[in-house]
């Protein structure tokens, strides 16, 4: 019995040991996890961005090189119809914003244009992951935004070109529609949102009644 008591006692370190040991080995393990998520999460969210940055400068690409066009081609003609009575392509020099408002006043729209859009590049690229909508939304906004803002940075003003015939309206140009398509993306992923949140509310006062 003696013999047996100091075989256990010494075979208590070894136990104290060998749980030591295993417990190290478990913190390294998780330590390796944590890292390999964080690199997967690191790599996704980097892909995210790059994917995203890439389609803004396409439509930024994309909405300059149809001014160059206008400016070659449309600017010595003036006006090319397109579609009688509906549209037509009309080239005209905007020192404003729509229906040129605050026309003239081009420092104060770049600097206030710029940190909007600032503000939009943060919640796109930081913020949006994982809502396909708002990010759709986001990249058409800076989109348009980046577009006319380069036109007033550089040149003081911006070329519109598109011209609606049945109803009284500014002349635009791409980068607007962006905008104006990015917004209402913007509006609809709002009111979605509204929905869920209203449905969720309606269900658990639901489940609160079964209870």
């Amino acid at each position: 019995s003696i013999r047996q008591m100091l075989a256990r006692m010494q075979n208590i370190p070894l136990c104290v040991r060998a749980a030591h040991l295993k417990w190290k080995a478990d913190a390294i393990g998780r330590r390796r996890t944590s890292k390999v998520r964080r690199l997967f999460a690191y790599g996704g969210n980097m892909i995210f961005v790059v994917l995203n940055l890439l389609a803004v400068l396409l439509l930024v690409g994309a909405d300059q090189l149809i001014k160059m066009w206008a400016v070659a081609a449309l600017q010595p003609v003036g006006m090319i119809p397109l579609i009688p009575g509906v549209v037509e392509l009309r080239f005209v020099y905007n020192q404003g914003m729509a229906f040129s408002m605050l026309s003239g006043k081009q420092t104060f729209l770049i600097i206030v244009t710029g940190a909007v859009l600032l503000g939009v590049a943060w919640y796109l690229f930081f913020r949006s992951k994982g809502n396909p909508l708002l990010t759709a939304a986001l990249v058409l906004i800076l989109s348009g935004g980046i577009g006319n803002l380069i036109d007033r940075a550089l040149n003081g003003q911006v070329v519109d070109y598109i011209n609606l015939l049945f109803m009284r309206f500014a002349v635009f140009n791409f980068a607007d529609i962006c905008v104006c398509v990015g917004v209402g993306l913007l509006i609809l992923d709002i009111l979605m949102d509204e929905a869920k949140g209203k449905k969720s509310a309606s269900d658990e006062k639901k489940d609160g009644a079964a209870e």
